[in-house]
């Protein structure tokens, strides 16, 4: 009889204590994931050697690989807003220009020949929103891999030449223009007395 309630009282005392340190091993994985979803650093010296010293190695593994996956977001959100403000900006200089063409044709009566030259700006303009547009839509599809490019080489001077081409005509229309020789492109202005004065 004693023997029995020496059992049962040991059968008392383990389920007792196996509730206690199941509800303890709950606690401690609780307050691991807390520290999971607050961003919080789990310290192993918070928590004692055994099995839930691995698991805290693992969260701590899978807070680094989550914290490298958002700062390549940031990085990636950071790359977006450059390309759309430069998007942007690409987009406004031609459209100004087409305005800018627009408005030389509409307000003046101009020689068939100027006519011609403008319409030919115009071109160049509508071309150069072509290509912005296309150069975005190629930027997409590398994006998403769906095509390569090929390096290939151009002419800086035709490169400067079309740069220097889309702000023409705003020179002109301030009185400034430019001069190109072989070395060197020069910006004047023609003064009040009619001279150029080279700036």
């Amino acid at each position: 009889m004693i023997l029995n309630i020496i059992l049962v009282a040991l059968l008392f005392l383990t389920v007792g204590y196996s509730i206690y340190k199941n509800r303890k091993t709950y606690r401690s994985i609780d307050r691991l994931l807390d520290c999971v979803l607050n961003q919080e650093k789990i310290e192993l010296s918070d928590v004692q050697e055994g099995e839930l010293s691995a698991l805290v190695n693992k969260i701590n593994r899978i807070q680094e690989v989550l914290g490298k996956q958002v700062e390549m977001a940031e990085a990636e959100k950071e790359q977006v807003k450059s390309l759309v403000s430069n998007m942007s900006h690409q987009l406004k200089t031609p459209l100004a220009n087409l305005s800018i063409y627009t408005e030389i044709l509409n307000g003046r009566e101009l020689e068939e020949k100027k006519k011609a030259e403008v319409a030919e700006k115009i071109k160049k303009q509508i071309d150069k929103l072509d290509w912005i547009i296309g150069s975005l839509a190629k930027m997409v599809k590398l994006e998403q891999d769906v095509i390569v490019f090929d390096a290939e080489g151009i002419s800086i001077r035709k490169t400067l030449l079309d740069a220097i081409d889309t702000v023409y005509e705003k020179l002109e229309k301030k009185g400034l223009c430019l001069f190109r020789n072989r070395m060197r492109i020069s910006c004047c202005f023609i003064t009040g007395n009619g001279r150029l004065k080279f700036l």
